[in-house]
């Protein structure tokens, strides 16, 4: 569909200026995220969206964002949602169906000793693979037979 292919070069895009920031990095200039204010749900929608349209093995779903994490987050945006499509696809190659749920939630405790005195909070995404019977996927990914 149009929609695929739009959200397909959305990606291309992405991957090419994530490859020039590479490419500045390796001559010296630091890496900076860019900041911004995001919808989260709308975020995570595009690369969850990508994957689901080009394969049908295994389903992909969004579980409800609890009441105490904000609809919108600070957070570099390109980042996010190639480690997402990173993540799903990697769920998605290492599995022969079912589902990959992703999840959010907030991390305790201080993520970064340089934020010890802000109120920042840090999100968790998480991959849930929900295995087929008889198969399933351990922490290194590698199949396991019996479930």
């Amino acid at each position: 569909t149009v929609k695929n292919i739009m959200n397909t070069n959305s990606f291309m895009l992405m991957t090419i200026n994530r490859c020039l920031d590479y490419t500045k990095a390796s001559s010296g200039l630091k890496l900076i995220p860019k900041y911004e204010s995001i919808n989260l749900s709308e975020t995570l929608y595009l690369p969850m969206e990508c994957m689901t349209n080009i394969q049908n093995k295994v389903a992909i779903k969004l579980s409800p964002i609890g009441k105490e994490i904000c609809s919108y987050i600070i957070t570099d945006k390109q980042w996010l949602q190639e480690n997402v499509l990173c993540l799903l696809s990697n769920a998605v190659k290492y599995s022969f169906g079912g589902k990959v749920t992703v999840a959010v939630s907030i991390l305790s405790g201080n993520i970064d000793p340089s934020l010890a005195s802000s109120t920042r909070k840090a999100v968790r995404f998480r991959n849930r693979i929900w295995p087929v019977e008889g198969c399933n996927l351990d922490d290194r990914g590698k199949k396991r037979r019996g479930g």
